[in-house]
């Protein structure tokens, strides 16, 4: 069955889901011009929040199809569209987590944005919330 839903971006990188690019997907190809124009919708969106306006991002279309899991802590879904965008998000996520020095007022800045990117394993052992197939990235 197949189901449309309007979503916010962070209802993707919420709970324990482990999104898996299967490997007839293309690997991450997003260069300067995607990030540029991003980084200039997400400027406007900011600018228009400041201002009181009630405005919201088009992130597109994600299409997703649930795996069969052998563990219930786990839950991996293939992410069959909506690669790119999603890697890039959780790029530019990790690169705030990164560049937190961890002192007030973002003390806890560094481990809160972190865990939208990385996720923990039913061994406890930390993975990529988004696993892709060509590139093989440790976390």
């Amino acid at each position: 069955m197949i189901s449309a839903n309007k979503e916010e971006i962070r209802t993707f990188f919420a709970y324990n889901k482990q999104y898996v690019v299967p490997f007839f997907q293309r690997a991450y190809v997003w260069d300067e011009i995607y990030w540029e124009t991003l980084w200039e919708h997400l400027t406007q969106l900011v600018e228009s929040l400041d201002r009181g306006e009630m405005v919201e991002h088009f992130f597109g279309t994600i299409i997703t199809k649930q795996k069969a899991n052998n563990n219930i802590s786990e839950q991996k879904i293939d992410l069959i569209d909506g690669q790119q965008r999603l890697t890039t998000f959780a790029i530019l996520i990790k690169a705030i987590a990164m560049s937190s020095s961890g002192n007030p007022p973002y003390t806890d800045l560094k481990d809160n944005t972190n865990q939208y990117v990385v996720i923990k394993n039913n061994k406890g052992e930390p993975q990529l919330r988004i696993q892709h197939s060509k590139n093989k990235i440790s976390v």
